[in-house]
């Protein structure tokens, strides 16, 4: 059945609703990453005013993991004094909990801890130009603080754990756009194991290692 044509000829616009998208290229090959106890960036990604930049990283010790997600924000942006990044924090809390009696946010100093109907835990906040979603991990003045327990390196859980946190990290995004009265950003952000950079960071490391050798060796001649 052929479309019907408007009488003027004119083919009305349709309009596209745009997302900002995250997908797992591998998650097979993310989680045996984090396994391994490799860490580092998941991936990233330029975006439009008022973002600049978003963020995922993953640190592991072989035995449990923690989940970084930052949003850069525009210099536009930080040069305001009245931007109320606590106010869309809270939307974006209240927003996540309402229907569903599982889910609960609780305010705190450090920002917002939202749980989850899966049991998961995250915190929410901002600071200096970023926002930042994460498993419960604040930086102290000499090392991290973990608030709640590191996630334990489960393969059933992973999926669910990144569902619920890559759902919340997008809800984020989505305020953000919204609070300014500007369309989400229409990105997608590709998440990848950072096995090669973890790679790349022992090869440095021995050729660090063994510059210093030829350093010594060469003083000792000299």
């Amino acid at each position: 059945m052929n479309p019907e044509i408007p009488k003027d000829g004119i083919t009305p616009e349709v309009s596209v609703k745009r997302e900002f998208l995250v997908e797992m290229e591998n998650p097979e090959l993310i989680f045996k990453s984090i396994k391994e106890g490799i860490f580092g960036c998941l991936g990233d990604n330029f975006l439009e005013d008022p973002i600049y930049e978003v963020t995922v990283d993953v640190e592991s010790n072989k035995k449990t993991y923690n989940l970084f997600a930052d949003i850069e924000m525009c210099s536009t942006i930080l040069d305001r004094e009245n931007y109320r990044a606590d106010k869309i924090l809270k939307s974006v809390a209240k927003k996540y909990v309402r229907n569903n009696p599982e889910r609960e946010y609780i305010r705190r100093a450090e920002g917002l801890t939202i749980n989850t109907s899966n049991g998961n835990k995250f915190l929410m906040g901002y600071e200096e130009g970023f926002f930042y979603l994460n498993t419960g991990v604040m930086e102290g003045q000499d090392k991290q603080i973990q608030l709640f327990p590191a996630l334990e390196i489960n393969r059933e859980k992973f999926d669910v754990v990144m569902a619920d946190f890559l759902d919340i990290f997008k809800r984020m995004i989505k305020k953000i756009y919204k609070s300014e009265g500007m369309e989400m950003s229409g990105e997608k952000l590709v998440l990848k194991s950072p096995e090669d950079d973890g790679v790349l960071m022992k090869e440095m490391d021995m050729d660090r290692e063994m510059e210093a050798k030829r350093y010594i060796v060469k003083k000792n001649i000299g």
